[in-house]
């Protein structure tokens, strides 16, 4: 059993597309505003000014009200879905897909609450999403998964005491997709019951920043064979919990940095575990930790450090 504090210094750690670029373009749907004048559905045209069936191109605007729903709910071709405030909430039985096959946007502001079952964003291939959940009290329930780049590229930006929750997390879910999550600041939270992965089959970024915190049961970091995956947590305060075990570079590559104060936890860690796998390590800097409360191995199959 081991338990302590890994550190590795000078160690250049691997190319990991760290940024990608969504742009959400301005596109020719109509812009409307939820009344919820008639009922609580979301797809009656009556609850909409102007009236008329919203579309998944249209720029959708919920800031008070509780629209509900079976059906899925998609913001594409450009559009997007806001709930902005503390009355509007969201509850949707089905699932949310932020770019389907086209751009999508979603922002949930100012203590707006939205649920439904599963969370897409990006998600066939060639889709671009970008979500944003905001301020203190915003939330983003998702009682099944959340995958941010299903397919295609797609970015979520918790923020300023936003939170937000899954069954499980991934973060470029196929091959040749791209995810970025970042959690930043006191109270912003991503919490995910069960597994968590940063680059499942494809690239994914997960940066824990400014007292941002994540937390999930068993974590990857670069899963299957030619993904890449890069996990970084920044300053004090912010913390990544797994609850269960942490790979760094399963059979895929990853690279972990704890820097400036951050803490990561794990019940036990394993750095290039899979063959042909490639696993690097940074722990740098005054109170920056990864604890283990079992084993860390280095190296099984593949190349760690």
């Amino acid at each position: 059993m081991r338990t302590g504090t890994v550190v590795k210094r000078g160690v250049a750690a691997m190319a990991v597309a760290a940024v990608l670029c969504v742009c959400v373009g301005p596109a020719a749907g109509t812009s409307r505003t939820w009344t919820g004048a008639t009922t609580t559905s979301w797809f009656n045209t009556a609850n909409w000014s102007p009236t008329g069936t919203p579309a998944s191109s249209d720029h959708l605007v919920v800031l008070s009200g509780s629209p509900t729903t079976g059906s899925i709910i998609s913001a594409d071709g450009g559009g997007s879905i806001t709930f902005d405030g503390p009355t509007a909430v969201g509850t949707f039985t089905s699932g949310m897909i932020v770019g389907d096959t086209g751009q999508g946007r979603l922002d949930i502001l100012n203590a707006a609450d939205v649920s439904n079952s599963y969370g897409h964003i990006a998600d066939d291939f060639g889709s671009t999403g970008l979500a944003t959940v905001s301020g203190a009290g915003s939330t983003w329930a998702n009682s099944d998964v959340l995958k941010v780049g299903d397919a295609g590229t797609g970015s979520l930006t918790i923020g300023d005491g936003g939170v937000v929750s899954a069954l499980n997390g991934y973060i470029g879910d196929d091959s040749g997709s791209s995810g970025e999550v970042t959690v930043s600041g006191v109270g912003s939270t991503w919490t995910n019951a069960g597994t968590l992965y940063a680059a499942r089959e494809g690239d994914g970024v997960l940066t824990i920043t400014d007292g941002g915190k994540v937390t999930n049961g068993e974590g990857y970091i670069g899963t299957v064979s030619g993904s890449r995956g890069e996990a970084t947590v920044s300053g004090v305060g912010s913390t990544w919990l797994n609850s269960s075990l942490l790979h760094v570079g399963s059979d895929g590559w990853g690279t972990l940095d704890v820097i400036f104060g951050g803490q990561a936890s794990s019940a036990s860690g394993k750095i290039g575990s899979g063959s042909g796998s490639g696993g690097v390590v940074n722990v740098r800097g005054p109170g920056s930790t990864w604890t283990n409360s079992g084993f860390l191995t280095v190296g099984a199959e593949g190349s760690g450090c």
